[in-house]
Protein backbone atom coordinates (compact mmCIF):
# COMPACT_ATOMS: atom_id res chain seq x y z
CA UNK A 1 0.00 0.00 0.00
CA UNK A 2 2.46 2.64 0.89
CA UNK A 3 4.16 1.88 -2.46
CA UNK A 4 0.96 2.60 -4.29
CA UNK A 5 0.86 5.48 -2.56
CA UNK A 6 4.19 6.18 -3.42
CA UNK A 7 5.33 6.46 0.07
CA UNK A 8 8.28 4.79 1.81
CA UNK A 9 8.03 1.01 2.26
CA UNK A 10 7.18 1.84 6.16
CA UNK A 11 4.79 4.53 5.67
CA UNK A 12 1.28 2.69 6.68
CA UNK A 13 3.44 0.76 9.57
CA UNK A 14 4.60 3.59 11.25
CA UNK A 15 0.77 5.50 10.91
CA UNK A 16 -0.79 2.11 12.09
CA UNK A 17 1.96 1.73 14.95
CA UNK A 18 1.01 5.74 16.14
CA UNK A 19 4.84 6.35 15.14
CA UNK A 20 3.81 9.50 12.72
CA UNK A 21 0.18 11.11 11.45
CA UNK A 22 -0.40 11.26 7.84
CA UNK A 23 0.04 14.48 6.24
CA UNK A 24 -3.52 15.87 5.07
CA UNK A 25 -2.41 14.70 1.43
CA UNK A 26 -1.69 11.23 2.62
CA UNK A 27 -5.17 11.38 4.21
CA UNK A 28 -7.01 12.21 1.04
CA UNK A 29 -4.65 9.44 -0.70
CA UNK A 30 -5.21 6.48 1.76
CA UNK A 31 -9.22 7.54 1.64
CA UNK A 32 -8.85 7.33 -2.36
CA UNK A 33 -6.85 4.18 -1.85
CA UNK A 34 -9.85 2.28 0.00
CA UNK A 35 -12.11 4.29 -2.38
CA UNK A 36 -14.18 5.80 0.55
CA UNK A 37 -14.88 9.27 1.49
CA UNK A 38 -12.84 11.56 4.31
CA UNK A 39 -16.15 11.61 5.79
CA UNK A 40 -16.72 8.05 5.74
CA UNK A 41 -13.22 7.99 7.45
CA UNK A 42 -13.79 10.00 10.19
CA UNK A 43 -17.17 8.33 10.49
CA UNK A 44 -15.31 5.21 11.05
CA UNK A 45 -12.73 6.58 13.60
CA UNK A 46 -14.91 8.44 15.24
CA UNK A 47 -17.68 5.76 15.81
CA UNK A 48 -15.49 3.43 17.36
CA UNK A 49 -15.11 5.68 20.72
CA UNK A 50 -17.89 8.38 19.63
CA UNK A 51 -21.44 8.69 21.95
CA UNK A 52 -24.41 7.35 19.02
CA UNK A 53 -25.87 10.48 19.54
CA UNK A 54 -23.56 12.60 18.17
CA UNK A 55 -24.58 12.22 14.82
CA UNK A 56 -23.86 16.01 13.57
CA UNK A 57 -20.99 15.39 10.21
CA UNK A 58 -19.20 18.73 11.74
CA UNK A 59 -19.18 16.89 15.53
CA UNK A 60 -18.30 13.31 13.79
CA UNK A 61 -14.57 15.21 11.97
CA UNK A 62 -13.70 17.74 14.43
CA UNK A 63 -13.96 14.42 17.74
CA UNK A 64 -12.02 12.28 14.79
CA UNK A 65 -9.64 15.10 14.24
CA UNK A 66 -8.82 15.70 17.52
CA UNK A 67 -8.81 11.82 18.53
CA UNK A 68 -5.81 11.63 16.21
CA UNK A 69 -4.47 14.70 16.62
CA UNK A 70 -4.37 16.02 13.58
CA UNK A 71 -4.73 19.36 14.54
CA UNK A 72 -6.16 21.33 17.08
CA UNK A 73 -9.72 22.20 16.49
CA UNK A 74 -10.24 23.18 20.01
CA UNK A 75 -10.49 27.22 19.16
Amino acid sequence: MSLDLGQNVNYINLIENGKRQPSIQGLFLICEYFHISIYDFFEFVAGATMDETRTDKGEVIKYAIDSLGICDTSE
